[in-house]
């Protein structure tokens, strides 16, 4: 992995992106809205995060369950979540993921987390926060 710092105004480097995302900001977080199992969810992107993150809640279908693993988030208390594989749609086309299910908690349920196992479907991609997109190469 590599981080290339320039200027606003600078040309990339890079190819045109196969895909662009637009995306909002709450406080300092990137949230993408992306369709999962038929569903349009708000995310959290979060690349310092290993796993893709939804609450009981937020997981409103039946989805079968692929073994469980201990998670723990901030507050450092270890909790068990379960493993799912979801389809989310992108625009450029459908991607199975490995989702941890984790029981609900004091934080938003309402969103849910992609982290670096979501962008590493990717070859590569780029967060712009001034013009608010993420750009992704296949």
């Amino acid at each position: 992995m590599s981080i290339e710092q320039r200027s606003l105004m600078a040309r990339p480097k890079q190819l045109i992106p196969d895909l662009v995302v637009s995306f909002e900001m709450s406080e300092h977080l990137p949230i993408v809205s992306v369709e999962m199992e038929g569903s349009k969810r708000m995310m959290i992107l979060d690349s310092g995060s290993e796993s893709n993150i939804i609450t009981e809640s937020f997981a409103t279908t039946a989805l079968a369950s692929e073994g469980e693993t201990f998670v723990m988030g901030l507050d450092q208390v270890p909790m068990l979540a379960r493993i799912v594989q979801m389809q989310v749609i992108m625009p450029s086309g459908a991607i199975q993921i490995e989702v941890i299910v984790k029981p609900s908690g004091k934080y938003p349920d309402s969103l849910g987390l992609l982290g670096a196992s979501f962008l590493k479907k990717y070859r590569k991609w780029s967060i712009n926060y001034y013009k608010q997109r993420l750009s992704f190469w296949e």
